[in-house]
């Protein structure tokens, strides 16, 4: 028995499951011999706890699915973000009664636009939330504190990939590659010059990424004005001209 297999039999005779779906690298037909067998299982009622397991050398990750997270795929643009493309694409393995078949559907026909609004009032706070990590950077860099620089560089850019992906419904199929989807979502070429810089793939220098992060929230804020809640304006407004105030200080 081939350990899919075995898998689907731990699961398939459960009353409480519905469907088992592979999902990630495996559904893709990219598996090489590190990567891990993502399943999802979709349950009718109480969702037991996610698992984590090798089965014959193979690092195994099974998320288990209930009705409260089935649904906040299609509301919720967090859930969305990180889920849809990964259930469009899975691959069914148990599935007696047709039900992720039906469910495949609706998140083939899912849009954007179904959670643009929860998706902008999202951006306006990650983009305010993170002028403490712009002024965490602006202090390690007048401290010379590259430890301090470096990690709220590492968050801002972060978080400044969530608000990109939340402008342009950045649906990725896979975590890998997350980072280039992202980009390749971008039209303006000023912010992916930046974006990879600040990532660290152009330069090894603390400092050169830490300029790069604040210029691309100056960017990223620019860009997504329009976007920004009213109560949430101002504070990105003072901390961008905080930024433009260092200058090559920075």
């Amino acid at each position: 028995m081939s350990v899919l297999d075995g898998i689907i039999n731990d699961f398939k005779h459960d009353s409480n499951t519905l469907s088992i779906v592979l999902i990630g690298s495996g559904s893709r037909g990219e598996l090489d011999r590190y990567s891990d067998l993502d399943l999802m299982v979709i349950v009718e009622a109480t969702r037991p706890l996610d698992q984590m397991f090798y089965r014959d050398d193979r690092l195994v990750f099974i998320n288990f699915l209930d009705r409260a997270n089935r649904e906040a795929m299609f509301t919720d643009p967090w859930y969305a973000l990180k889920n849809m493309a990964a259930v469009r694409n899975a691959r069914i393995l148990f599935d007696p009664k047709g039900w992720y078949t039906d469910y495949q559907h609706r998140a083939n026909v899912f849009s954007w636009s179904d959670v643009a609004v929860s998706a902008d009032a999202a951006l306006s706070w990650v983009l305010t939330e993170n002028v403490e990590m712009v002024h965490k950077i602006l202090g390690g860099v007048s401290k010379n504190d590259d430890e301090k620089t470096l990690y709220a560089t590492v968050e801002l850019v972060h978080a400044l990939t969530n608000v990109s992906a939340l402008a342009n419904g950045v649906l990725s199929n896979s975590e890998n590659r997350f980072w280039r989807a992202v980009s390749e979502s971008e039209h303006d070429s000023e912010w992916k010059a930046l974006y990879w810089i600040a990532l660290g793939f152009r330069s090894e220098s603390v400092q050169a990424r830490a300029e790069a992060v604040l210029l691309l929230y100056q960017r990223t804020a620019l860009l997504y004005r329009n976007k920004l809640l009213p109560q949430h304006q101002s504070m990105v407004e003072r901390v961008c001209a905080l930024i433009a105030s260092k200058g090559s200080k920075v």
